[in-house]
């Protein structure tokens, strides 16, 4: 008989995870006011971060103008800011899930976006998973 290595059963999404990713308004024309969604987003970050007792926070900025204002509405440590682009916000939707397999590799999976059933079609959303899930 050979040992096998059983791997954890799955995690919940409301269990702790490695890190959370959250995408950050940078679109003004999806928003009525973007400076307050920024702010929004930017305490729901912090909120995630917990002063370093909550979860690793990275917040994707479709560009470089947005990741200014993210730096300018986070203090220190609080995200890790990554520029990739993106239309909407919703990277749970449009992003990789990061899990484990069997040996205990981390993976990711992504999905053939269509933009909520042709509803909402932004550019950046048909592919940002593949290429986070390549970073």
């Amino acid at each position: 008989m050979t040992d096998r290595i059983i791997p954890p059963p799955p995690r919940a999404e409301w269990e702790p995870h490695e890190a959370v990713w959250i995408g950050f308004p940078s679109h003004p024309e999806l928003w009525e006011d973007l400076a307050d969604a920024r702010a929004e987003v930017a305490a729901f970050a912090r909120a995630v971060h917990a002063d370093g007792r909550g979860e690793r926070v990275h917040l994707v900025c479709a560009d470089a103008e947005a990741a200014a204002a993210a730096k300018k509405l986070l203090h220190g440590n609080e995200a890790h800011i990554v520029v990739e682009p993106f239309g909407d916000i919703w990277l749970r939707d449009t992003g990789p899930i990061i899990g484990r397999d069997a040996d205990g590799r981390r993976v990711a999976h992504t999905f053939d976006f269509n933009g909520w059933g042709g509803k909402y079609d932004y550019a950046g959303d048909e592919d940002i998973g593949p290429r986070r899930a390549r970073r």
